[in-house]
């Protein structure tokens, strides 16, 4: 018995290999878990710049919309006279020709018209582009406004 205590009790410690062993796998854990951690966050960060793209473009479209809603003939008229061929920009209260695609996050549309005289029908191509870690995206929307009230 006495034996069988002394033998028991003389451990001495773990070994060197199972120290070697044991801080291998603290290290594969901690960079694997550095990995995910660091994949989630850019995952994160495009998930955001996407939804603030569209965003934008939801913010273009409700003012488009609220402007044709007010008055359709001007609102045909000013789109059509300047975004009919070409990608239009809009900002505030105004409408600009041309669509400057280098910036980070800018919302454009482009128009094209069915119908004769008296335009009732403007098909609306709304594209946002944006950049994540300096690589250009762009996500289009397209509606048709009409003038129902002419109709």
């Amino acid at each position: 018995m006495e034996e069988l205590k002394t033998k028991i009790f003389n451990n001495k410690g773990i070994g060197l290999v199972e120290a070697v062993l044991a801080i291998t796998f603290a290290i594969v854990v901690i960079v694997t878990l550095i990995g995910l951690i660091n994949f989630n966050l850019q995952n994160s960060t495009n998930v955001t710049i996407r939804q603030d793209a569209v965003r934008n473009q939801v913010n273009v479209l409700e003012k488009l919309k609220l402007d044709k809603e007010t008055n359709y003939t001007n609102f045909s008229n000013a789109v059509i006279g300047r975004c009919y061929s070409s990608q239009c920009y809009y900002n505030a209260d105004t409408i600009t020709s041309g669509c400057n695609t280098d910036s980070e996050l800018l919302s454009c549309f482009k128009i094209s018209t069915a119908g004769s005289t008296g335009v009732n029908v403007i098909n609306v191509d709304i594209i946002t582009y944006f950049k994540v870690r300096g690589t250009s995206f762009s996500t289009p929307l397209s509606t048709v406004f009409t003038n129902w009230r002419r109709q």
